[in-house]
């Protein structure tokens, strides 16, 4: 596995996280402890995970045994307002059994209105804030489908980590959100990397850790998935070849990124 430093955390992040969103649902994982021990094995430290994820900070924690003190974990929360953002807080260091969380998101950013809201008087913002003071939560970051809002986020407010989509073919990021991140410092992780299956994961993840980011942190339902996402940060050189570059441009021409769902939805 390889490492990055995330932004100016001072951690080094394994360059394929884990995205835990489906650690929590039983129709969908069957082994999720097992594939949490598994990403640890294979060199994983990087775990993102959030309230909204049913009990995915559970499994989570029960997965990580006693390793939490060698990872970095990132929680979420939707809420809009301090007092439900508190809770959330105080709710998710409860199911991760821990004195701190390394890093909390304000999760799917979805207008102007609602980010006004949110980093307003008695917003969620000032909840997190709060929370870093007294150190339970390290560092404060915030998550959207749509550059544009995380750029007029990182305009209102010192956040440390953003967590955005981008893949071969919604390259988006690249243009205004990830160079202004490279900048200022800020570490950036990579929702969506495989378009939800749309994309094949090997080249996918290649292509994204050819980027400026720092992480990417697919999903995984199985055993298997986990251990093809992390073979491919088991390379040193990372370049792409030919037959893979082809393979990228086929892809580009023949996808549109409007036909995600993300597109066409709130969040």
């Amino acid at each position: 596995m390889q490492y990055r430093e995330l932004g100016k955390t001072g951690f080094k992040v394994s360059i394929i996280g884990l995205g835990c969103g489906f650690l929590g649902d039983s129709s969908k994982t069957k082994q999720p402890l097992e594939i949490v021990k598994k990403a640890l094995e294979y060199g994983v430290n990087y775990f993102d995970t959030a309230r909204a994820y049913t009990e995915s900070e559970t499994k989570l924690v029960e997965g990580l045994g006693a390793n939490r003190r060698r990872v970095f974990i990132s929680s979420k929360t939707l809420a809009k307002k301090k007092d439900k953002a508190a809770k959330h807080i105080h709710e998710s260091l409860n199911s991760l059994k821990t004195n701190y969380i390394d890093n909390y998101f304000l999760h799917g950013l979805e207008d102007r209105r609602d980010l006004d809201q949110r980093l307003g008087s008695g917003g969620a913002l000032e909840a997190l804030v709060e929370a870093r003071d007294q150190g339970l939560i390290r560092h404060i970051g915030c998550t959207s489908h749509q550059s544009r809002l995380l750029i007029l986020a990182l305009e209102k407010f010192d956040f440390e980590i953003i967590l955005v989509p981008m893949n071969i073919v919604e390259r988006e990021p690249l243009n205004a959100l990830i160079p202004l991140c490279r900048d200022r410092g800020v570490g950036v992780t990579i929702m969506k990397p495989v378009a939800w299956g749309a994309l094949p994961a090997r080249l996918a993840l290649k292509w994204l850790l050819n980027q400026p980011i720092d992480t990417v942190v697919p999903g995984a339902t199985t055993l298997e998935q986990l251990i093809k996402d992390c073979l491919t940060a088991e390379h040193e050189d990372l370049t792409l070849l030919d037959d893979e570059q082809k393979e990228i441009d086929e892809l580009t021409r023949n996808i549109n990124p409007e036909s995600f769902w993300w597109h066409n939805s709130k969040q």
